[in-house]
């Protein structure tokens, strides 16, 4: 997992990732995490939805490098 984020930072929009890590690593709720940041509660979800999705892809490509 650790490889996988490490190369997801290397791609994603840093914001996005720093949102997500509040919201889902350090499980703060997402109207915290707007807050903290001066974003909108629709940014703090929508980066959960593209990092998760992204997440997934390079875990995916990790396993399976021919696919």
């Amino acid at each position: 997992m650790d490889a996988a984020v490490d190369r997801l930072k290397q791609r994603v929009d840093p914001e996005l990732l720093q949102l997500f890590e509040f919201h889902v690593q350090c499980r703060w709720p997402a109207t915290k995490v707007a807050r903290k940041f001066g974003v909108g509660l629709a940014r703090v979800y929508y980066a959960k939805h593209k990092i998760s999705r992204s997440l997934k892809r390079e875990i995916q490509v990790l396993r399976d490098p021919l696919s």
